[in-house]
């Protein structure tokens, strides 16, 4: 069985939207809020202060996957774009998820460490 999706035209989707682009955009707001929102917390998790991590951790492009969740009713079509965050020696802190509509809104995004 074939999969129903043309790897060329999907990498051409991502590139056309920019879909990374959006997803940094999205990670940089998420870090903010929630560095603005609860300092101590961030700083616990993340290994360090918002500036630092800013100036000196690395953002790497991860994955993008289409999906269907069927908790929904009707069930859900979405795009998940994924963004690891290492720090200056290339651990792993965390993946930041974004999760877009069809019309490439986001409607919710997480990060998990």
């Amino acid at each position: 069985m074939e999969i129903p999706v043309s790897s060329s035209s999907f990498q051409n989707f991502i590139v056309d939207s920019q879909l990374f682009e959006k997803t940094n955009k999205a990670l940089i707001n998420y870090l903010i809020n929630w560095y603005n929102d609860n300092p101590e917390a961030f700083i616990d998790d993340m290994r360090a202060d918002l500036n630092r991590i800013l100036q000196t951790y690395n953002f790497h492009n991860e994955r993008v996957a289409i999906s269907k969740s069927y908790s929904y009713e009707p069930p859900l079509d979405y795009i998940a774009c994924d963004i690891r965050i290492t720090d200056e020696e290339d651990s792993c802190c965390c993946v930041y998820t974004a999760f877009f509509d069809q019309e490439l809104n986001i409607f919710d995004d997480k990060i998990c460490g």
